[in-house]
């Protein structure tokens, strides 16, 4: 499996996390299947049921470091389209 690295980087395409985790670890500390299930919840609401089977049904949130959060994905194709067309959409989701 590839993974997909979301987080504060000088790449410039990559999401913060930060607010999230500052506002969100308040009250409680969720799992990271809690945090990717809710985060995979905003972005069904968000994307055609085939843009969402497609990108998004076979991933897999597996750390949550220091603003970085690295997502499993199936292949080297699906990793390239989440990291170039879906970063904003992450970050929204991510941010609410």
């Amino acid at each position: 499996m590839d993974i997909v690295r979301i987080g504060i980087e000088s790449g410039g395409s990559n999401i913060s996390l930060r607010a999230f985790c500052a506002g969100f670890f308040v009250s409680m500390t969720p799992s990271l299947d809690d945090i990717w299930n809710a985060v995979l919840g905003e972005l069904e609401l968000s994307l055609s049921k085939a843009s969402f089977g497609t990108w998004f049904t076979r991933t897999k949130l597996v750390s949550l470091e220091n603003g970085i959060a690295r997502i499993a994905i199936g292949n080297p194709f699906a990793k390239e389209w989440l990291e170039n067309r879906y970063n904003h959409l992450i970050l929204q989701a991510l941010s609410r």
